[in-house]
């Protein structure tokens, strides 16, 4: 099984998350549960990189402007990312990681203001 998971991952994971984000704004929560899905085959099988890079994928789903918004959470995953890419760094994983950090701000910002 474990074999398997690691050989299926780059092909179908993005993917998917990629293709349901593609086709609309009420397919993100989709797009959310493939991303969550490989997050715990990566922890399940100790795929550190991996897990940082849907980390940052996930956080970065959920800073963005969707269905599935939902920037403190999104926060979340993309500082726990950044924790341990301070360790490692994987530039593919720090592009996502401050586009979602970037994205988060943008819209927290924008959420405060409209409730003031």
């Amino acid at each position: 099984m474990r074999r398997r998971s690691r050989s299926l991952w780059p092909k179908y994971t993005p993917s998917c998350s990629d293709l349901t984000s593609t086709i609309g704004f009420d397919h993100s929560l989709e797009s959310v549960s493939y991303w969550e899905q490989a997050l715990e085959l990566c922890e399940r099988h100790g795929l550190v990189q991996r897990g940082v890079y849907v980390r940052c994928r996930l956080g970065l789903r959920l800073a963005s402007n969707s269905a599935a918004m939902d920037v403190p959470r999104g926060i979340t995953y993309l500082r726990a990312a950044e924790s341990i890419l301070k360790q490692q760094p994987d530039t593919e994983s720090l592009a996502h990681l401050y586009a979602g950090l970037g994205s988060a701000g943008v819209w927290a910002a924008w959420l405060c203001q409209d409730l003031s």
